[in-house]
């Protein structure tokens, strides 16, 4: 089974970009076979069972990079994890990471493969940014045609570029 996953905290603006993104598909878009979505929230450690149900599993998320609010990049799981180890990240990102690293001790953890907003506000406040809200629709499609093996056609950014800590970015 494929897994699209979630993540963020809808009171925290442009945090919230997955999950408004897990729910937009559920409102408006056929969900393929043999795919499930999970609004994973702050989650953390609990999404181990998830993980352990999935052979492949895309995270949608935001991530604070030297790029333009509203952009969107897609990472491998390595590279995701060479952009964001040793940062200062918000809670989820650090418990997704863990969670593989888990699973790795086992030979368990599915492929895993990351698509991010580069977001433009993270402060308390339950809409997303004009430039993320746009931007829903397109990162619905883009996890559809992931979860159909079609690829995704987001910026892919080398593991050079740096991030800034969660709300860092001033919006």
């Amino acid at each position: 089974m494929k897994g699209i996953l979630g993540v963020g905290n809808l009171l925290m603006a442009d945090e919230g970009f997955g999950i408004h993104v897990i729910r937009y598909i559920e409102d408006n878009c056929q969900i393929p076979a043999g795919v499930e979505l999970l609004d994973g929230g702050t989650a953390g450690m609990a999404l181990l069972p998830f993980f352990q149900r999935c052979d492949a599993v895309l995270v949608l998320d935001v991530i604070n990079l030297d790029a333009e609010p509203g952009t969107l990049v897609s990472f491998s799981r390595s590279d995701f994890g060479a952009v964001v180890r040793g940062q200062k990240t918000s809670p989820h990102q650090i418990g997704i990471l863990d969670i593989l690293d888990i699973l790795d001790m086992d030979g368990q953890a599915p492929g895993v493969d990351f698509l991010c907003a580069v977001p433009q506000n993270i402060s308390e406040a339950v809409e997303l940014s004009p430039s993320l809200k746009g931007l829903v629709p397109k990162a619905a499609e883009q996890a559809l045609c992931w979860a159909s093996g079609a690829g995704h056609q987001a910026m892919k950014v080398p593991p050079s570029k740096s991030s800034a800590p969660a709300g860092e970015r001033d919006g």
